[in-house]
C-alpha cells in the first residue's frame, strides 16, 4: 500500500511498486538508492511525484535553490494536500533555507509551520522545531556566510585525540581548529569566544550532546580566516567550556570548523605524509556523486559484506563504527561472531559508554577503496549522537589508511587514493 504521504497523488494501480519503494528508500535516507529508482522509474510518476522526490533528490545532493524551486512549484500548482504532507515540504524548505544562510527566511518557514502545522508534527518534531527556531530567529539581522575562494594549502596536525587541526584565525588571532565534517555547526567554547572578541548574540537553546542536552548560545565571526582563504559572516555555537572538557584524558575542544564552513570550500585534498591540505576552486576529480547531505549531516555510500549502505562521514570521530541500526539489520551474525564490549563516544557534552558488540575484520569499501578493519564497534541500541537510519560512521581509523582523501561538497564526491 503506498503510504498516506503520497496518497493525493499517487496514481498506480496496485501492482505498481515504484512509489512505495521510492518513499521507503527516501524514509531510511538512502538517497542514493532513491536516486537510482528515480532515475529508472520516473517516466511512470505523475508530475506531482517527480517534483516531490526531485525537492527532497536536490535537497540531499546540494542543489538546494533548485530543491526549493521544486517546492515552490509543487504547492503552487497542486492540489489540496494533507497537512503531514506540507510538513514534510516545508521543513526541506527550511533546511535549504539555512543550508543557503538565509535566516530570516528559515525563521518565517518555521513560524509558518509552527502556526499552521503544529497539530500535524511529531512530539519530538515540534519540540526540535520550537528549539532550531529560536537560532534562525537570532539570526534574522546576520548576513549570509560568503567566502573570497582561491587556490591555497594549508598545514594540519592532529592532536591528543587524533582528531584533524588546522589553524584558524579571527580577530589577527590564530587557534587550532579540529576539522569536523559531521558537525553541523562550527564551534567554539565560551572562553575562547571571549578572548577572540565574538560578538555573542543574546540566545540560548538546548544542543544535543553525547550524553544530554546542553545550553549554548551563538557567535558571529565577522571575519575568519583558513589560510588566506576569508570567511565572513560565520556563525559559531558557543558551548561552556566544561561541555568541551574531557578530564579523562586531559583534553580540551577549543574550537570546531563544522559543514558550513568546510562546504564552501569547493574541492579539499587531505594529504597524509605531507600534513598538507589543498584547497582548490575547479574540480579535479570526475567520480561518480557518493555524498548526500541529511540536514547538516554527510552521508556517504559505504559498501559493507557486499550490500550498499549510507554511513554518517565524519571527519570528527577517531574511529569508525557500526549504528544500532546495522545490529538489527545483522544480529544473528553479530551475536554469533562478535563479543559484548562498550564504546565510549565524545563530543560537546562529554562522553557517554554505549554497549556493543566487538567484531573484527570487516571490510568496508567506498568507491573502489576497501580498507579491512581489524575491529569495529557496532552499538547495539540508538543513542542521541546517532540516526537509526544510518548504518554507522566512518571516522579517522578509515580515512587514514590512504595517503589522500578528497571532498567536494560541491560535486558531492569523497574519494580516496
Amino acid at each position: 500500500m503506498v503510504p498516506t504521504l503520497l496518497s493525493p497523488f499517487t496514481v498506480f494501480t496496485q501492482t505498481v511498486k515504484s512509489p512505495l519503494v521510492m518513499q521507503q528508500a527516501l524514509e531510511q535516507k538512502n538517497y542514493f538508492l532513491l536516486n537510482d529508482y528515480y532515475q529508472r522509474d520516473s517516466t511512470l510518476l505523475s508530475e506531482e511525484q517527480q517534483s516531490y522526490y526531485k525537492a527532497f533528490l536536490l535537497n540531499a545532493f546540494n542543489n538546494c535553490l533548485a530543491s526549493n524551486a521544486q517546492i515552490k512549484k509543487l504547492i503552487k500548482t497542486s492540489a489540496k494536500f494533507p497537512d503531514s504532507l506540507y510538513v514534510k515540504l516545508f521543513m526541506l524548505k527550511q533546511d535549504n533555507e539555512v543550508k543557503t544562510f538565509q535566516y530570516r527566511e528559515a525563521a518565517e518557514t518555521g513560524e509558518l509551520l509552527l502556526h499552521q502545522y503544529r497539530n500535524s508534527m511529531t512530539k519530538e518534531e515540534l519540540a526540535d522545531l520550537i528549539n532550531s527556531n529560536k537560532i534562525w530567529t537570532a539570526l534574522e539581522k546576520t548576513p549570509p556566510q560568503t567566502v573570497a575562494k582561491h587556490n591555497t594549502t594549508i598545514s594540519w596536525q592532529r592532536d591528543k585525540a587524533d582528531l584533524l587541526n588546522i589553524p584558524v584565525t579571527i580577530n589577527n588571532t590564530t587557534d587550532e581548529f579540529i576539522f569536523d565534517t559531521g558537525a553541523n555547526f562550527s564551534t567554539i567554547s565560551k572562553s575562547n569566544a571571549d578572548r577572540l572578541g565574538l560578538e555573542i548574540l543574546p540566545v540560548s537553546f538546548d544542543v544535543d550532546g553525547a550524553s544530554k542536552s546542553n545550553k549554548s548560545s551563538l557567535a558571529i565571526g565577522k571575519s575568519v580566516k583558513l589560510g588566506d582563504i576569508e570567511f565572513k559572516n560565520v556563525v559559531f555555537l558557543v558551548i561552556p567550556d566544561e561541555q568541551l572538557s574531557f578530564p579523562q584524558i586531559d583534553y580540551k575542544i577549543e574550537g570546531i570548523l563544522g559543514y558550513p564552513v568546510i562546504s564552501q570550500l569547493d574541492e579539499i585534498h587531505i594529504m597524509q605524509q605531507s600534513k598538507q591540505m589543498l584547497i582548490r576552486t575547479a574540480p579535479t576529480e570526475v567520480v561518480a556523486p557518493n555524498l548526500a547531505m541529511d540536514n547538516l549531516t554527510p552521508i556517504v555510500l559505504v559498501k559493507v559484506n557486499d550490500q550498499s549502505l549510507p554511513f554518517y562521514f565524519d571527519t570528527g570521530a577517531k574511529s569508525s563504527y557500526f549504528n544500532s541500526s546495522y545490529f538489527n539489520h545483522s544480529r544473528a551474525e553479530i551475536i554469533k561472531n562478535g563479543r559484548q564490549d562498550s564504546l565510549l563516544l565524545g563530543g560537546a557534552g562529554g562522553a557517554r559508554k554505549n554497549n556493543s558488540f566487538l567484531v573484527k575484520n570487516y571490510m568496508l569499501q567506498i568507491g573502489n577503496n576497501k580498507v579491512q578493519m581489524p575491529k569495529m564497534h557496532v552499538m547495539t541500541t540508538k543513542n542521541n549522537l546517532n540516526d537509526e537510519k544510518a548504518y554507522g560512521t566512518i571516522g579517522q581509523d578509515f580515512i587514514s589508511q590512504f595517503s589522500e582523501m578528497i571532498i567536494s561538497f560541491k560535486s558531492m564526491i569523497l574519494n580516496f587514493k
